[in-house]
């Protein structure tokens, strides 16, 4: 539909996974779409690490000499810290797996996780360097586009794992929650300015940097559904349009359904860590829960449908 003809648009982390379905997503919509990796994976990469102050003020000042100016950044780039590290995580998930079998047989947890006291200084700098660093530094740099012209929007990817954390994965989780706190400090700072800065909270999307990940998918099957990238990318697209002024319509109706189920959650919650008096087994609550997302995440993908986003 061209909502986005004749705007600039950048992503961070764009080369490949849920980044290059942004790119390609807001291509659709008209967009001159840059796209930042550190891998030049496409013709045209603006090749920088977010993580590098100095990378990314060269990067903006070449997108300033090309197009003099930016319409929308998106802080896409991100790692999950465990590339490469396949039998890491199948200990993690083993360990995981015997933990909730000793819940369920209600004696003492004998199984731990140990993860944040054997964190190595380089890794947690390095997750959090790229995350919450990037963001900021590439905001940085896109305000001082953005200020000399009628307004910006600044999308920066937040996530589950920010909002209510993970076990195994304080730097991630830590990097996650910073970047929304950082977001609504710097929406309210430069909104006078006319820009509007957004964040998103997807849960497990199927991508090349989650792939890793892969031992651990049977214990969050029911939140790893593929067509979120489609959702992501669809909401993405609704904060960016020049004509909304704001998100609340989606996102609130979300929270009402969130709200709804809110009931149903709690029970699972109770039952997983035993602290309700009824016999409900895991695996039904966890077929609640199942049964509560898809409810929340249709709901909300109707939403989005009714407004021509997804």
């Amino acid at each position: 539909m061209n909502r986005l003809e004749g705007k600039i648009v950048l992503v961070t982390g764009g080369g490949r996974g849920l980044g290059a379905a942004i790119a390609r997503r807001f291509r659709e919509e008209g967009a001159t779409v840059l796209v930042n990796d550190v891998v030049d994976r496409t013709p045209g990469t603006l090749l920088a690490d977010v993580a590098d102050s100095g990378a990314v003020a060269r990067m903006f000042e070449e997108v300033g000499r090309r197009h003099g100016r930016l319409d929308v950044l998106v802080n896409n780039a991100g790692i999950s810290g465990v590339e490469g590290q396949t039998d890491h995580l199948a200990g993690l998930a083993a360990i995981l797996s015997q933990q909730a079998a000793e819940r369920a047989a209600g004696g003492r947890i004998e199984s731990h996780l140990d993860v944040t006291m054997h964190l190595s200084d380089e890794f947690w700098r390095r997750v959090v360097a790229v995350h919450l660093d990037g963001t900021f530094f590439c905001s940085r740099e896109a305000l001082k586009l953005m200020t000399g012209q009628d307004g910006g929007c600044i999308i920066n990817m937040g996530s589950i794992m920010g909002t209510s954390g993970g076990v195994g994965a304080a730097a991630y989780c830590a990097a996650k929650a910073g970047i929304m706190g950082f977001t609504r400090a710097l929406a309210r700072e430069v909104a006078s300015r006319g820009i509007r800065v957004n964040a998103i909270a997807p849960g497990f999307i199927d991508t090349d940097m989650t792939a890793p990940l892969g031992p651990l998918r049977p214990l969050f099957r029911i939140m790893w559904f593929a067509f979120w990238i489609n959702l992501a990318t669809g909401i993405l697209l609704f904060i960016a349009d020049p004509e909304r002024k704001s998100t609340s319509l989606l996102f609130g109706f979300k929270m009402l359904l969130i709200i709804i189920n809110l009931p149903l959650l709690k029970r699972l919650e109770r039952a997983i860590y035993r602290e309700s008096p009824e016999p409900v087994a895991v695996a039904s609550g966890t077929r609640q829960l199942a049964a509560a997302s898809a409810m929340l995440w249709a709901g909300t993908i109707f939403a989005g449908r009714l407004l021509g986003y997804m």
